[in-house]
Protein backbone atom coordinates (compact mmCIF):
# COMPACT_ATOMS: atom_id res chain seq x y z
CA UNK A 1 0.00 0.00 0.00
CA UNK A 2 2.83 2.40 0.87
CA UNK A 3 4.50 1.86 -2.53
CA UNK A 4 1.23 2.42 -4.34
CA UNK A 5 0.62 5.62 -2.40
CA UNK A 6 4.12 6.83 -3.23
CA UNK A 7 3.65 6.09 -6.94
CA UNK A 8 0.33 7.89 -6.95
CA UNK A 9 1.90 11.00 -5.34
CA UNK A 10 4.59 11.02 -8.03
CA UNK A 11 1.97 10.50 -10.72
CA UNK A 12 -0.06 13.41 -9.37
CA UNK A 13 3.00 15.65 -9.45
CA UNK A 14 3.73 14.62 -13.02
CA UNK A 15 0.09 15.18 -14.03
CA UNK A 16 0.22 18.68 -12.56
CA UNK A 17 3.41 19.61 -14.36
CA UNK A 18 3.38 17.80 -17.72
CA UNK A 19 0.66 19.99 -19.25
CA UNK A 20 2.98 22.92 -18.64
CA UNK A 21 5.82 21.42 -20.70
CA UNK A 22 6.29 22.83 -24.18
CA UNK A 23 7.91 21.29 -27.26
CA UNK A 24 11.38 22.29 -26.08
CA UNK A 25 10.89 20.13 -22.97
CA UNK A 26 10.88 23.08 -20.63
CA UNK A 27 8.23 24.25 -18.22
CA UNK A 28 6.46 27.41 -19.26
CA UNK A 29 4.34 29.81 -17.28
CA UNK A 30 5.39 28.31 -13.96
CA UNK A 31 6.76 30.72 -11.45
CA UNK A 32 10.06 29.50 -10.12
CA UNK A 33 8.91 29.81 -6.52
CA UNK A 34 5.70 27.88 -7.21
CA UNK A 35 7.65 25.01 -8.76
CA UNK A 36 10.07 25.03 -5.83
CA UNK A 37 7.19 24.86 -3.38
CA UNK A 38 5.81 21.79 -5.18
CA UNK A 39 9.18 20.05 -5.00
CA UNK A 40 9.79 21.01 -1.37
CA UNK A 41 6.33 19.86 -0.31
CA UNK A 42 6.74 16.50 -2.04
CA UNK A 43 10.23 16.04 -0.61
CA UNK A 44 9.13 16.81 2.94
CA UNK A 45 6.08 14.55 2.66
CA UNK A 46 8.45 11.72 1.74
CA UNK A 47 10.76 12.61 4.62
CA UNK A 48 13.73 13.18 2.30
CA UNK A 49 16.55 15.62 2.77
CA UNK A 50 17.83 17.57 -0.21
CA UNK A 51 20.87 15.29 -0.35
CA UNK A 52 18.66 12.18 -0.30
CA UNK A 53 16.58 13.57 -3.16
CA UNK A 54 19.73 14.47 -5.08
CA UNK A 55 21.10 10.94 -4.65
CA UNK A 56 17.84 9.35 -5.80
CA UNK A 57 17.28 11.60 -8.81
CA UNK A 58 20.79 12.32 -10.00
CA UNK A 59 20.09 16.06 -9.87
CA UNK A 60 22.81 18.05 -8.15
CA UNK A 61 22.07 18.95 -4.52
CA UNK A 62 22.80 22.65 -5.03
CA UNK A 63 20.57 22.80 -8.11
CA UNK A 64 17.69 21.24 -6.17
CA UNK A 65 18.21 23.74 -3.38
CA UNK A 66 18.13 26.66 -5.83
CA UNK A 67 15.02 25.25 -7.53
CA UNK A 68 13.25 25.05 -4.19
CA UNK A 69 14.12 28.63 -3.30
CA UNK A 70 13.13 29.92 -6.73
CA UNK A 71 16.56 31.09 -7.85
CA UNK A 72 16.84 28.36 -10.49
CA UNK A 73 14.24 27.48 -13.13
CA UNK A 74 12.48 24.13 -13.33
CA UNK A 75 14.55 21.30 -14.80
CA UNK A 76 14.27 19.66 -18.21
CA UNK A 77 11.62 17.03 -18.88
CA UNK A 78 13.87 14.07 -18.08
CA UNK A 79 14.76 15.53 -14.68
CA UNK A 80 11.12 16.40 -14.08
CA UNK A 81 10.14 12.80 -14.71
CA UNK A 82 12.84 11.57 -12.34
CA UNK A 83 11.58 13.97 -9.66
CA UNK A 84 8.03 12.75 -10.11
CA UNK A 85 9.10 9.10 -9.86
CA UNK A 86 10.97 9.82 -6.66
CA UNK A 87 8.34 12.02 -5.06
Amino acid sequence: MQGQRARSAGAKLLQRLLPLVNKQDTLRFVKRKAFGDIVRTGRLQKGLSLRDLADRTGIDYSRLSRMETGTRPAPDLASLRELSRTL
